[in-house]
Formats: structure tokens, C-alpha cells, sequence
């Protein structure tokens, strides 16, 4: 199965791109999966039908289901988030106020994306469309599961004997009950799912993100953050979709076609309604031929290792990104790089393991990090 996430800052119409994607899709023989994930879902609206949490066939060769992310909590976090809830009562928490403090912030979020994952693995569909959260929400969602498994796996190192026999002790002097060992494992195996999910979601063979914006300057900013970062944390973009563009706005489209080179840039024209129905949204998708479908693009942005007479230098792609936002380091076997609120470690390949960063510089809107040969002995 081919996973295309369709996602973008919250208004630029990235609900319908998906809809479309998803008809063109299946006209082209595709089965195909439509799966909206945002907390605030349109498909019924465009669609002009009641989708809901249950899937139903929308068109030939198309189905669709909007994930209850309630329904989805419930499934993936019940055992963790009923732990959380008692604890929060018994230390004098109303009931009202424990249910709503025991759902960590992005849980909900977490779980839609683990029914991605589960019609990934389950589904027969050839073709999976995710109509995704904001920009923003969708990378504060891609950058938990690593998060997850280190700091769980570190706190299962310490041995679960010896953090029974701690929360034993802390509970009669508190009289509070902190999680046991099999919570912990539980937590722990909710991660490695997440882990799963994310190999999955990294992988361009199987997964490509397309990212909807509009013309003006405010939204291509943050279209070029939200594409550099989820790069930087590893997951394939092949599209830039410009939605609502004007007769007088060509100037600007080949400004946005260099400036996100070598990504292809469709264009969608201004409307004056979005395409509501079947029927408006199946000509809408008619005209708009050039629209990529199920097919994969031959370009998309990646991480590059490339050989130099003094070493390597290691391709990442960065636009938007200015120097100072910026902090790099590496450990062995490992880079770690931060952009502002995103950070990303970057196993080496076999060639740069031990070798030392010499320097980093922003260039053509990638950063490269050059190293020294592992075995060069040079001081600088």
C-alpha cells in the first residue's frame, strides 16, 4: 500500500487537495482508502454524505471514514489514561476535572495516527490518502514517537523490581499509587508501535507527504518550515500543492517553483465556492488534470551523503531555516540537529561513523555538515 499525507496550515484547503487526490486516485483503477485525522473533520462537508468513524464507499474503487479520535484513545491508551485518572481523584481531583487532566496533550492525536497505521497493516486498499492536522500540529505529532520509546525504554533500564519496590514505598508515605512495572511495559509497547508507525512513515517507497499552502507570503513561510522540519526528522516530501491562486498571481508561481526547487509545484485556481457534492467535486477534480494521484513523484526532498576531497558532507534539506536557528552536534554514530522546536537524531551511515564534524554551513536551502575522513588525523 502507498500512504500520501496530504497536510499544510490550517485553511488553505488541504481537505479538499485530499478529497481530490483521493477521486483521482481511484479513477485510475487505485482502490483507495480516504482517512481524515484532523480533529476538525470536512470530508462529510465536501463530500455532500455523512462519512463518520465507520468506512463507507463514496465513490467506485473509493472509501472513506473520518477516525473518531475518542473511539481511538479508548482503543490505544485506555490502560495508561485510566491509571492517570484514578491517581488524579484519589489526590483530590474531581472526577469532572480528572477525565479531562488524565489526556495528555497530543493523545488523541497520537491514537488517529495509529489508525493510519492499523489500515496500513490491515487494509487491502493499493492507495492510502491522510487528510492530516495543521502544519503545526502535524509536526508537534511526528516528533513524539522517538521521544517516547528513549525516555521509556531509560526508565525501564532501572530495572522494574527496583521501581516497584520505590512506588511501594512512596505510596504509603503519599498514599497515592504510582504505575507498576506492567504500566510501564505497556507504555513501553505503545511506543514501539509509534516507532513502527514511523519506520512506515519514513520510508519514500512507501509513504509521501504533499504540502498544500496559498500565494500569500505569511503562509509560503511557514510551508517552507513545516517541509524543512518534517525533512530534518526524516519523512519524504515530494509536492508543493498552491491552492487558490488568481489570474494576476503567474509572477509569483515562478517565484514559488525556484524557491522549492527540485519539488514539483502544482497549481490550483481561485474558485469562488469550494466544490460541495459528489457531483461539484467530481468536476472540480476533472478540471484540475495536472493534480498528482496515486503515482509517486520521481523527486522528493531527502538526505544526500556525497564524498569531497577532504571527507563527506551530508545533504539535508533546510528552507526557511536561517543559521541561528540551528544547532548541530554529533556522537559516534549519530547526529543530532535542532531547528528551533524540532530536533532529530540522524544515525550515520557506515562511512561517517567517528568522523568529525569539520563544519556547517546554509547553502542553495540545504545545510551541509561536512566531516573528515574517520581515519584522518588532521588537527583543525
Amino acid at each position: 500500500m502507498k500512504v500520501i499525507f496530504i497536510s499544510g496550515k490550517g485553511g488553505v484547503g488541504k481537505s479538499t487537495v485530499a478529497c481530490v487526490t483521493a477521486l483521482k486516485a481511484a479513477e485510475s483503477g487505485a482502490r483507495t482508502l480516504l482517512v481524515s485525522t484532523d480533529q476538525v473533520h470536512s470530508l462529510s462537508d465536501i463530500f455532500g454524505r455523512r462519512i463518520g468513524p465507520e468506512m463507507r464507499q463514496v465513490a467506485p474503487g473509493l472509501e472513506a471514514i473520518e477516525v473518531d479520535a475518542t473511539r481511538a484513545l479508548r482503543e490505544y491508551f485506555a490502560g495508561v489514561i485510566d491509571y492517570t485518572r484514578d491517581a488524579l481523584e484519589e489526590a483530590g481531583l474531581s472526577q469532572t476535572d480528572a477525565d479531562e487532566v488524565a489526556v495528555f496533550p497530543g493523545a488523541a492525536e497520537l491514537a488517529c495516527m495509529m489508525k493510519v497505521y492499523h489500515y496500513y497493516l490491515t487494509h487491502s486498499a493499493d492507495v492510502m490518502v491522510v487528510d492530516t492536522a495543521s502544519s503545526s500540529e502535524t509536526v508537534k505529532l511526528l516528533k513524539i514517537p522517538g521521544v517516547m520509546k528513549v525516555f521509556l525504554s531509560r526508565l525501564r533500564a532501572s530495572s522494574s523490581t527496583l521501581f516497584d519496590r520505590f512506588a511501594s514505598v512512596v505510596e504509603k508515605i503519599f498514599s497515592v499509587h504510582l504505575p507498576r512495572s506492567q504500566l510501564l511495559e505497556r507504555m513501553l509497547q505503545i511506543a514501539e508501535d509509534l516507532e513502527a508507525a514511523r519506520d512506515v512513515f519514513v520510508d519514500p517507497d512507501i509513504t509521501r507527504f504533499r504540502v498544500v499552502c496559498t500565494p500569500e507570503r505569511v503562509v509560503l513561510r511557514e510551508t517552507e518550515r513545516f517541509a524543512s522540519y518534517i525533512s530534518i526528522l526524516g519523512f519524504p516530501v515530494e509536492a508543493i500543492i498552491v491552492n487558490r491562486v488568481k489570474a494576476g498571481d503567474s509572477r509569483r508561481i515562478g517565484e514559488i517553483k525556484n524557491k522549492f526547487q527540485p519539488l514539483q509545484v502544482f497549481v490550483i485556481s481561485q474558485r469562488e465556492t469550494e466544490p460541495c457534492g459528489m457531483k461539484h467535486l467530481a468536476d472540480f477534480t476533472k478540471k484540475e488534470r495536472e493534480m498528482p494521484g496515486a503515482d509517486f513523484l520521481e523527486t522528493y526532498w531527502n538526505i544526500v551523503c556525497e564524498a569531497t576531497p577532504e571527507g563527506y558532507v551530508l545533504k539535508i534539506p533546510a528552507r526557511g531555516l536561517r543559521k541561528e536557528d540551528l544547532e548541530i552536534y554529533a556522537d559516534f554514530d549519530s547526529l543530532f540537529i535542532r531547528a528551533r522546536e524540532v530536533s532529530r537524531e540522524i544515525l550515520l551511515p557506515q562511512i561517517l561513523i567517528g568522523a568529525r564534524v569539520k563544519r556547517a554551513a546554509l547553502k542553495d536551502h540545504q545545510l551541509l555538515i561536512y566531516f573528515e575522513h574517520s581515519g584522518s588525523d588532521d588537527g583543525h
